[in-house]
């Protein structure tokens, strides 16, 4: 691994919280919130590279934080107990996985349904703008991973493994002169661009991806492990989290209750797509089982 890596992959590979440590965030956490802790179980084509992102993400503005009496938890805070709370939720169920992503501020919504064996149906892409149509058949992709239905299923439900997975099938593009110098002008390394990855990924399969709850669980907690992850307060739907890379600002929306992902500035597809907006995207993430007419 070259030295430059090195801080980040220490950063990455942190011992996984207690689970102590976790409930005593959740209950902190609902208590500051007013509430007892309860039981409870712009459109950018698929290949979107990494160059292309810190161009669309350092655009990107943060999502606006409502007034709030109540005093929130820490950004780490709310990502541990919405781990806690995605460890205990039932594994959904239904003959397609939908999602919807919805631009605040425009008329743009994207939907796809896809089935376990990559059967694919959207509306609102380029090619199916008004109507749902049939999509080519796909392998859920995961950066520069393609995955069939059980390799997402058996991805690593460690947080320092599943971050290493990620770094590790991350390939570094081979950037045109003009890419590289733009990044060069934007104070950027190789490793910015990792962490970028490694956060757009780990986003993606607590937002996008059909990932089983194990799996969710660990991604939320090794995002809690990343430096510098804010609370920006109390919004509609959540907590207002900030996730900091030298690309720019990764906002999410998330319900620590229910480990529900609501709203995000930027969203990658399970088909290797990407949005990236200047305010944010309502997201739903849901089995069903039908088909829209």
């Amino acid at each position: 691994m070259d030295d430059e890596l090195r801080p980040l992959a220490t950063v990455l590979a942190k011992p996984e919280p207690p689970r102590e440590v976790e409930l005593r965030s959740r209950n902190r956490l609902l208590a500051r919130m007013g509430e007892s802790p309860r039981r409870r179980y712009g459109w950018l084509l698929p290949g979107f590279g990494m160059a292309a992102a810190a161009a669309v993400i350092a655009l990107v503005v943060g999502v606006a934080v409502v007034g709030t009496t109540s005093a929130p938890g820490s950004g780490r805070e709310v990502l541990l107990v919405a781990a806690t709370s995605a460890e205990s939720a039932p594994e959904g169920s239904g003959k397609y996985w939908y999602t919807r992503a919805e631009a605040e501020g425009s008329d743009l919504v994207v939907e796809n349904w896809v089935s376990r064996d990559g059967g694919r149906w959207s509306k609102g892409t380029p090619a199916n703008p008004h109507e749902v149509g049939p999509d080519r058949p796909q392998l859920f992709v995961l950066g520069d991973a393609e995955l069939t239905w059980e390799e997402l299923q058996a991805l690593p439900a460690d947080p320092g493994r599943l971050t290493t997975w990620i770094r590790e099938t991350h390939e570094r593009e081979e950037l045109t002169p003009a890419a590289a110098e733009e990044l060069e002008d934007l104070g950027m390394t190789a490793a910015d661009q990792e962490r970028f990855a490694v956060v757009h990924r780990l986003a993606a399969l607590i937002t996008s991806m059909p990932a089983p709850s194990d799996v969710r669980a660990a991604a939320f907690r090794a995002l809690a492990d990343l430096p510098g992850v804010e609370n920006r307060g109390a919004v509609e739907g959540g907590e207002a989290l900030s996730i900091p890379t030298k690309v720019g600002e990764i906002n999410l929306v998330v319900d620590p209750e229910t480990s529900r992902v609501s709203r995000a500035n930027v969203v990658q597809g399970n088909d290797g797509s990407s949005l990236g907006s200047r305010s944010s995207y309502r997201l739903t993430a849901e089995w069903t089982d039908h088909l829209p007419r």
